[in-house]
């Protein structure tokens, strides 16, 4: 009885053919079968194949952070987005995009307004009857109750956004608003025409936390004396952009039990015949248990209140102000930066600030790299950290409302080798030209605040476009280290054949970027033809993946059910064939094809001649 098919008994017999040719073959007719097979060239050997824009394809949702995004290129890179705010917050483990649009939920009836999605829930009345409630923080188990003292009725409207509800006339010509933000509430308190009143009462509530006063700010600690909330000391402005931090603060425990919180704001300042109102009273209420507080810090600096901090203040300023402003500076920091493996080089990086005030005169704003620590809650005038007095980049700025963009590349490149990130010094060329404002991260208009964005790629491998040293190791074989980022490929002949019609290689390769991974050689090791191609799709854009022969990954977007590879100093040409197969096809024709699955199963030459390894193995 035959135990094997005629099948079978073909398969055998071509693995022992492999075997007796092997031990026929001196190991000095071994060739370099990779150049023969699929020539890797740069954009040199390609005249005709025009340069192409770099776009992005897609956002990778799985790499979110709480204050960063990362988007896929069309050239393979990848850019990191880090914001000075919340973006996401967790929902079942998952980071998704925070939307504060007011919405109707009338789960609490007493205040049935509240934001769409974050994990800070903000709640508001749409009644407001003088008794009671008006507004409510949550994070976590945490709540905390805040209403108006001895206001009038009033009912919620729209705000300046779909984020912001409005109380109209709580007091005679002043109005409430409030807008729903990422990482706090803020509160804008409006005197449209100055009547006397300079003092502001609230009734604040919390059956978890413990409201404390230091130093002009309000703190609100859980029974472990965490702080939860903190309410900085506020400030008020004109239409003139005149301010004025001239407050008294008080926090008196009740009956009931309750806290009131008082405010009193200067009233030579409100009663000035140099005002322009209306003018805004600006309290903040931020949350420290979920936000990015502790991920961008940033202030500014002022010469004539020299031991003055702005920690929580709302724009960026530099130059010679009016009034009570001398000559500031601005200061900004990201603590923590995408991670980024060893591999990965970056290709640019730019720091992004929105200029919110026209200056008198266009000037020149200057960055150095501070090199001094520094915290936004501490920094004055008086006690500056160092910087380097070389100017990393410089902007020319006017106008409002425009972004402005400094090239950062080579700091951030040193922050990921040797030196500490201590962040940025923003100042005018000359100090003692105009001041100008931009948004800070404290800022309400979450669309202009501060952002620095990174952007790097993959340079594992061995590719004609990447400068490498290598290192012939005899029959032990060849090991390669990239000049970048020291990535190490290390290459083990195993099987190399030549032939007048077509070479043979099979070959171990270790990849020092993969030595995560495990594809069943080892960690790291793969085989030369362990080539793949997966397809993917990231937010609804299609491209296929594909893994060469050292680990090496690279993309093909398809546009118009055509696929390209944009990968810097690299042109091949992918194409899925009619029994759902795929070919990659270089230059001069030669090619690798994959099943449907994506395996690699042929490799031919620009002649048309397969690989001896797929011929004898094909049945």
């Amino acid at each position: 009885m035959s135990f094997l098919g005629n099948k079978s008994i073909r398969c055998i017999s071509k693995v022992l053919i492999i075997t007796i040719l092997l031990t026929l073959v001196p190991h000095n007719a071994f060739a370099d079968f990779n150049h023969e097979s699929v020539h890797y060239f740069t954009q040199n050997d390609q005249t005709d194949v025009p340069a192409e824009t770099v776009t992005r394809i897609g956002e990778i949702t799985a790499k979110r952070e709480r204050n960063k995004k990362y988007f896929l290129n069309s050239d393979s890179s990848i850019t990191a987005e880090i914001h000075g705010c919340s973006i996401h917050y967790q929902d079942a483990g998952t980071w998704e995009d925070i939307d504060n649009t007011i919405i109707e939920d009338e789960s609490v009836p007493e205040l049935p307004l509240r934001n769409k999605a974050n994990d800070l829930s903000l709640r508001f009345a749409r009644q407001f009857t003088g008794n009671n409630k008006l507004v409510s923080l949550q994070i976590n188990n945490n709540i905390v109750f805040i209403s108006p003292a001895d206001a009038a009725t009033s009912r919620a409207e729209a705000g300046s956004s779909a984020a912001s509800v409005m109380y109209r006339n709580l007091y005679p010509e002043i109005d409430f608003e409030y807008i729903a933000d990422n990482d706090f509430l803020k509160e804008n308190i409006i005197i449209n025409k100055y009547n006397g009143k300079n003092s502001f009462s609230f009734i604040v509530q919390s059956p978890q936390l413990t409201p404390e006063l230091r130093d002009n700010e309000i703190y609100f600690l859980d029974k472990d004396g965490a702080e939860v909330f903190v309410m900085p000391a506020p400030y008020m402005y004109d239409q003139a952009r005149e301010e004025s931090n001239n407050f008294t603060v008080s926090l008196e425990p009740r009956p009931g039990p309750y806290y009131l919180l008082t405010y009193t704001a200067e009233a030579a300042w409100l009663a000035d015949p140099a005002r322009i109102y209306p003018v805004v009273i600006d309290p903040v209420v931020w949350t420290l248990q979920s936000s990015a507080y502790s991920q961008t810090r940033d202030t500014f600096v002022d010469s004539n209140n020299p031991d003055s901090t702005y920690k929580y203040y709302a724009y960026l300023k530099t130059g010679h102000g009016s009034g009570s402003r001398g000559i500031t500076r601005s200061y900004i920091m990201f603590p923590t930066l995408p991670e980024i493996n060893a591999a990965d080089e970056i290709t640019s990086a730019e720091l992004y600030l929105w200029q919110s005030w026209t200056t008198a005169a266009t000037v020149t704003v200057n960055l150095h790299q501070v090199t001094g620590a520094w915290d936004s809650g501490t920094v004055t005038w008086n006690n500056q950290p160092t910087y380097n007095s070389r100017v990393l980049d410089y902007e020319r700025c006017k106008d409002k409302d425009n972004w402005h963009i400094w090239n950062v590349t080579q700091t951030v490149k040193d922050w990921y080798k040797t030196e500490a990130n201590h962040g940025f010094l923003i100042k005018h060329a000359v100090e003692s030209e105009p001041i100008l404002d931009f948004f800070s991260s404290d800022n309400s208009i979450q669309g202009g605040r501060p952002l620095l964005v990174i952007t790097y790629r993959n340079i594992s491998g061995i590719e004609g476009y990447l400068s490498y040293t290598s290192m012939d190791l005899g029959r032990s074989g060849s090991a390669s280290v990239n000049n970048y980022n020291g990535n190490l490929v290390y290459t083990h002949t195993d099987v190399s054949l030549s032939g007048n019609r077509m070479p043979m290689l099979i070959s171990h390769v270790y990849n020092s970027d993969q030595k995560a991974n495990q594809i069943g050689y080892g960690s790291g090791w793969r085989l030369n033809l362990s080539q793949i191609i997966t397809p993917v799709t990231i937010q609804g854009v299609s491209y296929m993946e594909y893994i060469d022969g050292d680990g090496t990954i690279h993309h093909f977007l398809l546009q118009n059910s055509k696929y390209y590879l944009q990968t810097p100093g690299l042109y091949l040409d992918l194409i899925k064939n009619a029994d759902n197969t795929y070919t990659i096809k270089d230059s001069q024709n030669n090619q690798l094809k994959f099943s449907a699955a994506g395996n690699l199963i042929d490799i031919k030459n620009r002649r048309s001649n397969q690989s001896p390894v797929f011929n004898l193995l094909t049945y």
